[in-house]
């Protein structure tokens, strides 16, 4: 990659990453560092902007979820509470706390729609 285009905009995390590395390994001549355009500020918030966008995803599809799937995703991310855990916690059986997860999963990811299986109504 070479210094005559711009910070590209917060969508794809490939170009992003690359931006920061370009950054990071200009140390013998610091060019990348003072062109105006490219300046570490600036990939920074390129890079929040990604990641603010990232969590409002995250957020909005958790919140269309039925409630026990989330609870259980929720229960598994933040709580790391095991399968068996969370069975024994909410009183279903072991494969269904594991479906369950993996369709929260599935659906953060962007593969609801792709992964055949049972539907669950709430």
């Amino acid at each position: 990659m070479t210094g005559e285009r711009s910070i590209v905009p917060a969508t794809d995390p490939v170009p992003l990453v690359w931006e920061a590395v370009e950054m990071l390994n200009d140390q013998p001549c610091f060019a990348l560092r003072r062109d105006p355009a490219r300046i570490s500020y600036t990939v920074d918030a390129a890079i929040e902007r990604f990641l603010d966008d990232l969590r409002i995803r995250h957020d909005a599809i958790l919140s269309v979820l039925p409630d026990l799937t989330s609870r259980i995703y929720l229960a598994y991310r933040d709580d790391e509470r095991s399968c068996d855990e969370i069975a024994a916690l909410l009183g279903l059986s072991v494969s269904d706390v594991a479906q369950r997860l993996a369709d929260a999963i599935f659906a953060l990811i962007g593969l609801s729609g792709v992964v055949a299986g049972r539907r669950r109504a709430g």
